[in-house]
């Protein structure tokens, strides 16, 4: 299937690279004009020894692509150098700040230039479901014989993986618009759930056995145990606190 590429420019970005270029240059320009003023000295007395040091300001500096250099020696036969920026260089990188490429196989039918953004945007929120997926869901490491199997389990793992999101999901659309919530850490600053926090509290959850005549009761510790199983939309007949 052939690439759909989409170019975007980001205001931001554009900054931060006009800056950082600006920072790099400057730096650049301070330590080269020490070793054109100390050339012929005791630590740059040959032409190597300043090839050396130009070498390291280029690769600490990041001016490999539009510092030109000239040593040389003078009348007297002492070591010389010569440097200058490259404008058409900078020009071109300048030009260049805030644009970057986006690949995708969406079709233009499918996805706008926008949605394509949107998506690629969104891309953190994959990431982080990636890690849930080694955290939370990880378990103890089996050993199967099958390819079948390892597919099987893989698909299991998925499966837990969609509920896990369902449930934070569920939580923050219950919150509404701000979808944040205060009891989740000891300082009750006000955050927005996540499933690991949700499961973290409702983990601690216990099941009083009942009897003959007496049901088995959840046993909830904390309010905010009983205010995620609401938001949840889970009624737990015959709630009991623990007596003290």
């Amino acid at each position: 299937m052939e690439a759909r590429r989409i170019l975007v420019h980001s205001t931001g970005n554009a900054a931060g690279q006009q800056a950082a270029r600006v920072k790099h240059l400057a730096r650049a320009t301070e330590d080269l004009d020490k070793v054109r003023n100390g050339a012929g000295g005791k630590c740059c007395n040959t032409e190597k020894k300043i090839a050396e040091r130009i070498g390291v300001i280029t690769r600490t500096r990041r001016v490999a692509s539009c510092l030109r250099t000239d040593i040389g020696r003078d009348d007297t036969g002492r070591p010389i150098l010569a440097w200058h920026f490259d404008q058409q260089v900078l020009d071109d990188e300048a030009a260049a700040d805030g644009w970057y490429a986006l690949l995708t196989a969406l079709t233009p039918e499918q996805a706008d230039p926008g949605q394509v953004l949107v998506q690629y945007k969104g891309q953190g929120s994959v990431e982080r479901r990636c890690a849930e997926f080694r955290g939370p869901l990880a378990v103890t490491p089996l050993f199967v014989q099958h390819n079948h199997r390892v597919a099987a389990l893989i698909q299991v793992i998925c499966l837990a993986l969609v509920v896990f999101c369902l449930i934070e999901r569920q939580v923050r659309q219950a919150l509404g618009p701000e979808q944040t919530m205060v009891g989740l850490y000891p300082d009750n600053r006000r955050v927005r759930p996540t499933g690991r926090m949700i499961l973290y509290h409702l983990g601690e959850l216990t099941l009083r056995i009942g009897n003959v005549t007496d049901a088995p009761t959840v046993q909830i510790t904390r309010g905010v145990q009983l205010h995620l199983l609401d938001l949840l939309g889970i009624e737990v007949a015959r709630t009991r606190w623990p007596q003290t």
